[in-house]
């Protein structure tokens, strides 16, 4: 046979293969070349499918029937009983009884820069558009703050600068809070408590212009003098009162009437009276200022010319800085804490004596009690929530945690929160004092780089002390440290012990957060009154990072909550947080 025939034999083959089973059926002989046991095999596979139709063809459809009722009925009352919990958590996770923040989520391009006044604004885009990078910005965009909004930033207060390097993913922080005079006693301090501290006598040592020198030199771009030099053009020219200041004034007018200095910075020469919103404020003082710092750095401030003229006007009004306190001040960089914050994102902020480490704590905590605050009780979740802001602001000031980069770990899994976690719902009361009205600006450049400014005068126009030749208002840093009563007892942990030399606490808490990939995700750019801007910030975390869908702005508290706390807790909170950043 060719192989051309077994090539059609075989396709022929394969079309009319029959088992022996099959052929008998028909009525075919058996074949010698059939396999017995392939038969039998081939017939009990026959009778085992016979029975299985039978079993199948003959089984009961009613009881079939009956578990489809079963199970529908089951359904049913599962569903019953389900959906109105659902319906509960539905409106416990997205209430709409609270009035929503007024910020409003926007979507914008890089840059980003966050400040109320639009002149500001704009000397900041101009530094970035000559090669500047964020850093540069937030310097220029402070400077510019130090001009436009007085109540709350000068050269004279202490500043908390958060830098974000994107390309490194690092953080670094540069503290130039206002410190203690050396030269001032502990014992000579709480004497001066007792009897009541004066204006002049609050005076710490001022660290602005220390702390942006610092972050220019170490982590910006531009020359110093670039930066600095079209804030003092815009104190020459004059620029419009905005609505935030000529409130301010107009609540502070009897406070400002009784200081002389203070009150002819702020007088409109044709009327008499105080500057009002849209009124073209002029600052031609402060700008010779600024020349000189552009020209000569900080070092001027502290040890030149302008610390000389600064301390003969803030001595002959009762303050005891000298030329060896302002001498020897540094600011100081340092690592950023960063804790997880959210399921995909950290948190990075500021360490002590800042309010930074309560921020830190109060996001460790609301990770862990995430399970909890899911519960359709919004009484439970408020509780939950008010016992973390106990927690954390109790804790801000941990006199067991110290002060530098060496034990920034330590800081850190202290304030995860598991030593605490246990305790909480507690029943602590600590003191919560208020602790001024801190402020702040926050610049993202094209390249991802992030930075946030938080300043603090201790108070609105800080110490209301104001040095004539240089046009500097003067912080009240002093009122920050705890109160030593004349039975000798002093304040609780919240609060920092009086040390010569020491730094002021603080409640700033500058923050940004950062997806693991890299990029950032949001800005922590609060203002508010001492501690409130620590709750609001808290608050932001859970809407926004633990995305639990309610809205806690206008938080109110009942009569359950202490008299101390409520004035921590209840109010509205401006956040200016909510931005989409996208490159």
């Amino acid at each position: 046979m060719t192989d051309v025939e077994l090539k059609d034999t075989n396709a022929v083959s394969y079309g009319t293969v029959e088992s022996s089973l099959v052929r008998r059926r028909k009525g075919e002989p058996k074949s010698v070349w059939d396999d017995d046991s392939s038969d039998s095999e081939d017939e009990a596979n026959d009778r085992d499918s016979r029975r299985l139709r039978l079993v199948f063809r003959w089984s009961d459809l009613f009881l079939i029937l009956g578990y489809c009722a079963l199970a529908a009925v089951a359904l049913w009352l599962s569903l019953s009983r389900m959906l109105p919990q659902a319906e509960k958590l539905r409106l416990a996770f997205h209430n709409t009884s609270i009035a929503a923040s007024p910020s409003e989520l926007l979507l914008v391009e890089a840059p980003v820069i966050l400040t109320p006044n639009a002149y500001c604004r704009d000397i900041a885009k101009n530094v970035l558009g000559m090669g500047g990078n964020a850093v540069d910005a937030a310097i220029a965009l402070s400077l510019c703050s130090v001009a436009a909004s007085p109540q709350s930033w000068s050269l004279g207060g202490g500043i908390i600068i958060l830098y974000y390097n994107r390309t490194s993913k690092q953080a670094n922080v540069i503290d130039a809070l206002t410190a203690a005079p050396k030269a001032l006693s502990t014992e000579r301090f709480h004497q001066m408590q007792l009897r009541g501290l004066r204006d002049a006598e609050s005076v710490g040592v001022p660290g602005t212009p220390k702390g942006l020198e610092l972050a220019s030199k170490k982590f910006g771009k531009l020359p110093w003098v670039r930066v600095v030099e079209p804030v003092s053009d815009l104190c020459s020219e004059g620029f419009n009162v905005s609505d935030a200041l000529a409130r301010v004034l107009k609540a502070q007018e009897k406070s400002i009437e009784r200081r002389p200095s203070l009150r002819d910075l702020f007088l409109v020469n044709e009327t008499g009276k105080l500057l009002q919103e849209g009124d073209v404020f002029r600052r031609p003082v402060l700008a010779a200022t600024l020349k000189r710092l552009a020209q000569y750095g900080a070092a001027d401030f502290y040890s030149g010319l302008l610390s000389k003229n600064i301390l003969t006007d803030i001595r002959s009004k009762g303050s005891i800085l000298n030329t060896d306190d302002m001498g020897s001040y540094e600011a100081i960089a340092e690592g950023a804490i960063k804790v997880p914050a959210g399921v995909t994102s950290s948190l990075l902020t500021s360490p002590r004596p800042s309010g930074g480490p309560a921020l830190a704590m109060a996001a460790s905590l609301l990770q862990g009690l995430s399970p909890l605050m899911r519960t359709p009780d919004l009484g439970l979740q408020y509780h939950l929530l008010v016992e973390v802001f106990k927690q954390s602001l109790s804790h801000r000031m941990d006199t067991s945690l110290a002060y530098s980069d060496s034990q920034l770990y330590n800081i850190t899994k202290t304030m995860s929160g598991e030593e605490v976690r246990p305790s909480v719902p507690g029943t602590d009361d600590a003191a919560f004092r208020d602790a001024g009205i801190p402020d702040s600006v926050a610049v993202l450049d094209p390249s991802g780089d992030a930075v946030v400014v938080f300043s603090d005068m201790h108070g609105l126009f800080g110490s209301q002390v104001y040095s004539n030749t240089t046009d500097v208002i003067f912080n009240a840093a002093l009122k920050e440290f705890a109160v030593t009563t004349a039975a000798g007892s002093s304040g609780t942990s919240n609060e920092v012990q009086y040390i010569p030399g020491t730094r002021a606490p603080t409640t700033m808490a500058p923050a940004i957060v950062v997806e693991d990939s890299g990029d950032v995700r949001q800005f922590l750019t609060v203002c508010g009154s001492g501690n409130q801007t620590l709750t609001a910030a808290m608050q932001v975390i859970l809407q926004k990072l633990h995305v639990m869908g309610y809205k806690l702005a206008t938080l109110k508290l009942n009569t359950t909550v202490t008299g101390a706390l409520r004035d921590v807790l209840s109010g509205k909170f401006w956040v200016n947080m909510d931005h989409r950043i996208v490159f």
